[in-house]
């Protein structure tokens, strides 16, 4: 995965979900939700990108459709 499409995915992720941890163990989860929101796009999984999102993001799309609709629209890359 290059690091441009990381960073860019990463305004997605529930990364403030991920129980406090450091050095390996936090990374690896973090690029566990990462793997999992790309493989969920890759799908055009809705439902399971929506889930990995932030409840902030959730609050702001409200749903899945909109959430997916954003993501196209503004990160054709995805």
């Amino acid at each position: 995965m290059s690091v441009g499409l990381r960073n860019l995915t990463g305004l997605f992720f529930a990364l403030s979900l991920i129980a406090p941890a450091t050095g390996e163990d936090r990374r690896a989860a973090i690029e566990s939700v990462i793997e999992g929101q790309i493989e969920a796009f890759s799908r055009n999984d809705g439902d399971a990108a929506f889930a990995f999102a932030s409840p902030e993001i959730q609050r702001m799309f409200g749903n899945p459709d909109r959430f997916m609709e954003a993501v196209r629209a503004g990160f054709a890359p995805v």
